[in-house]
């Protein structure tokens, strides 16, 4: 692939609502199962971020929230947590903007996003993956936000033995206005790398779409 320019279309740059009632009966309704205790709950409850590249934060409840997309703010409620209100955010699987990419070994990878919006207790930008194995496991890696931005309504795409990330909303802190962020993940190892890139680029842009023509990446 070569990365001279940018190859660039046009392109068009939550909350959980209930009343209480319905809230209550959401909390009591759930069922993690015996492997997730109030301990499991209590351990990883909270969002974060890898502390070293690559992490394994793989863990029965984080594994239970992807597999049976149950509400965080519920299994929060059910175990009988701490508010996100003044404290942390709670860990969710359920996300805006992430992006899913199909290796052809049959892996399934989700890479990071953003539970609800500013404005709610909950709200995190993500950096992490999840692994979605052929035999069923799944595998979620944490990294630290010098190794991987947090990131969402980005691209994803596949070339040869990498996915490119392409874009980023971000926090607004962290945009870097007329720059594109593009990143190189690596399947092998799970190594990301700033992928440096020559030309006009299309700036600081998210929820956009991106397709692999012959060697390069169009962006609509």
């Amino acid at each position: 692939m070569k990365w001279t320019s940018f190859a660039v279309m046009p392109f068009v740059a939550s909350c959980d609502s209930s009343d209480s009632t319905d809230s209550s009966a959401m909390a009591s309704s759930i069922n993690p199962g015996q492997v997730v205790t109030s301990a499991v709950f209590s351990q990883w409850r909270d969002a974060r971020r890898g502390s070293t590249p690559a992490e394994n934060l793989t863990n029965p409840y984080w594994v239970w929230l992807i597999r049976s997309e149950e509400s965080s703010w519920a299994a929060n409620e059910h175990f009988g947590g701490p508010s996100s209100f003044g404290g942390n955010p709670c860990w969710s699987a359920d996300r805006f903007g992430q992006s899913s990419t199909l290796l052809p070994d049959g892996r399934q990878i989700s890479i990071a996003g953003e539970h609800e919006d500013h404005y709610d207790p909950d709200f995190f930008i993500y950096n992490d993956i999840f692994i979605h194995h052929p035999d069923d496991r799944i595998e979620i890696l944490g990294f630290p936000i010098e190794t991987f931005p947090p990131t969402d309504f980005h691209s994803a795409t596949l070339f040869e033995d990498e996915i490119i990330v392409i874009g980023n909303l971000g926090y607004p802190d962290q945009r870097q206005v007329g720059s594109t962020q593009v990143l190189r993940v690596s399947p092998s190892d799970w190594s990301i790398q700033t992928q440096v890139t020559n030309g006009k680029g299309p700036g600081w842009i998210s929820s956009h779409e991106a397709s692999l023509e012959g060697d390069s990446i169009i962006i609509r």
